[in-house]
Order: structure tokens, then sequence, then C-alpha cells
């Protein structure tokens, strides 16, 4: 087929595995249930790395471009440098379809890595500045 990226990030627990598959200038992001084997679309454009690995409320939030550039090749690009995103950052039900908005960050031009989510709230830092942000849920 036309994708010829592939990651994955076990969730925790370790009932599930975000996979998203990359290839020239679009990326598609899949949910494994992995005792079912199941496999779903998440029906978000983004990379597993960019979805936290903790299950919170029967859902994952993730970090998801605005925009892809059709000449990128995609998650590789990113992942050297040469590109960098300006996401926003949803919440995506595990049992259903619900896509639910967080946070447009202020419109500011943020690219979110290493999301982590716990009881205290949402963090991550921005891969262009280096900079810690950090969202109360």
């Amino acid at each position: 087929g036309p994708f010829t990226g592939l990651s994955v990030r076990k969730t925790s627990p370790g009932d599930f595995s975000i996979l998203s598959l990359g290839g020239l200038g679009e990326t598609k992001t899949l949910l494994l249930n992995n005792k079912t084997k199941n496999l779903g679309d998440l029906g978000i454009r983004t990379f597993a790395e960019k979805c936290s690995e903790t299950i919170f409320a029967d859902g994952i939030f993730c970090a998801v471009p605005r925009e892809l550039k059709a000449s990128s090749i995609l998650p590789d690009d990113w992942y050297k440098g040469k590109i960098s995103t300006n996401d926003i950052l949803v919440y995506k039900s595990i049992s259903g379809t619900t896509t639910i908005p967080i946070s447009y960050l202020e419109n500011k031009p943020i690219s979110i890595s290493n999301l982590q989510i716990n009881k205290n709230g949402i963090f991550f830092i921005d891969d262009k500045t280096g900079q810690l942000y950090t969202l109360q849920l």
C-alpha cells in the first residue's frame, strides 16, 4: 500500500497499542486491542509518539498536527528534524467515536513531544524550543 512507515506505542495499562502508518504526506493512527487483536482506526492523523501512553478515563490524549505537508515523508522527516508540526491537543475515546479538542494551545505554533498524563495534569515539551508545558485536567 501507500504507507511506508510504522511506529508503535504500548499503552499503560498494556491492553492497547497505538500504531501509526506513514508515507508521503500522510499518516494514519490505529488502535490495537492487545487482548482481542481487533485493530481500529482512531480517525486522527498523527504519529504514535505524539500520543500519551496512559489510558485516562477510557481514552487517550494525542497531539494532532494542524496540517501535514504533502511533500514530507512521514513520520521520518519529523524524526530527522526536517519538519516540525503545529499541534492541537485532543482527547480520543477508545470505546466510541468521540474526539474532543482539549487545547488549541493559544494558537501558538507548538510541536508536542513527550506527552504525559497523570492525575496532576497534562505535561509535554515543545520540540522547537525545548520548553516544558503543563495543562490542568
